[in-house]
């Protein structure tokens, strides 16, 4: 039992047209706590730690709460980069090393998920080992089940206590900070990470991988789309229909510069893009320093409504 949605949508898929409704203010991001708090009332089911998450999340505010919040995130983000970016060459150096070993790997569990999850415990001051199917970022969904969402407040309930017990005493902002930078790293980046390398490993055809020369920047995504909704009760726009924004429009620019833009326009560009680009720096090096041969075994996209990230992701050293 998903959320019901029954705001009119139209989708934006112009690369003109997505940043324009991206940088309009008449347009903000869906209520997502709303539509948690209604389901969870009428289920009797605590979502406590759900809705916690999204009054933490700028993407889920409109207005002075956004405002406030990306503030405090990106302070958070701002405070903890230069330790972020000096681990990540050690980072990329452990997790990319099946690339270096003959055989077949499962790059999700080998490669993608540790390598996350060690980017993740560095910007949120706390180690997060989740596994390649938590649900921490499945709070935007509206086709989640309801035992999904159960799950997802378990984690989030979870992940909350620890960052309480090593920040409660800078208050809730710093908690709920944090955990929303988790929530809004962990599939992204997982998805962006995936496909990229994918992308990369494919374009050697069969060749080793330091025969291509590395993209400056990721090559794909893993945010396809957001959707924004006309601001309430303004009457300029009240009639006007749900926006599903595709950032994916700009995985097919011709150069790295418009390819940035599938990380947002306007009040809501990505917080996490300079890191994003500084992680992948590393790991197209690391591919393009590499003289082993690699072929994708099989990728498929996981069913999910919200990210684009995979359930399969194997492939073949030799």
């Amino acid at each position: 039992m998903g959320i019901p949605e029954q705001q009119r949508l139209i989708d934006v898929l112009d690369q003109d047209e997505v940043l324009k409704v991206l940088s309009d203010d008449r347009f903000v991001p869906v209520d997502y706590g709303d539509r948690h708090a209604a389901l969870g009332d009428r289920l009797g089911l605590d979502f406590s730690a759900i809705t916690f998450a999204i009054e933490h999340i700028p993407l889920c505010l409109h207005g002075e709460r956004h405002a406030e919040s990306r503030k405090r995130m990106a302070q958070v983000i701002a405070d903890g980069r230069a330790r972020m970016v000096a681990r990540i060459p050690e980072h990329v150096e452990r997790r990319l090393a099946p690339l270096r070993m003959p055989g077949r790997h499962d790059a999700i569990d080998a490669i993608v998920n540790p390598l996350v999850n060690d980017l993740i415990s560095d910007l949120i001051g706390v180690k997060l080992d989740v596994g390649p199917d938590s649900n921490v970022s499945g709070i935007f969904s509206q086709a989640a089940g309801v035992s999904k969402r159960k799950r997802m407040q378990a984690e989030l309930q979870t992940l909350r206590e620890r960052l309480e017990e090593a920040f409660g005493d800078q208050g809730v902002a710093a908690v709920g900070d944090r955990v929303g930078l988790a929530i809004l790293g962990r599939d992204a980046t997982l998805g962006t990470l995936s496909f990229s390398m994918a992308a990369h490993i494919e374009r050697a055809e069969g060749a080793p991988l330091s025969t291509v020369v590395a993209e400056p920047t990721p090559t794909h995504t893993g945010v396809p789309y957001v959707d924004r909704r006309p601001v309430p009760g303004m009457e300029e726009v009240a009639a006007e229909p749900q926006r599903r924004v595709h950032l994916s429009a700009f995985e097919e620019a011709e150069n790295a510069r418009d390819r940035h833009k599938f990380f947002g326009a306007g009040i809501h560009v990505c917080l996490g893009r300079p890191l994003t680009l500084d992680l992948w720096k590393h790991v197209a090096a690391y591919m393009a320093d590499c003289d082993r041969q690699v072929r994708v075994l099989e990728l498929r996209t996981r069913k999910d409504d919200v990210f684009r990230c995979p359930d399969i992701f194997q492939i073949e050293v030799v």
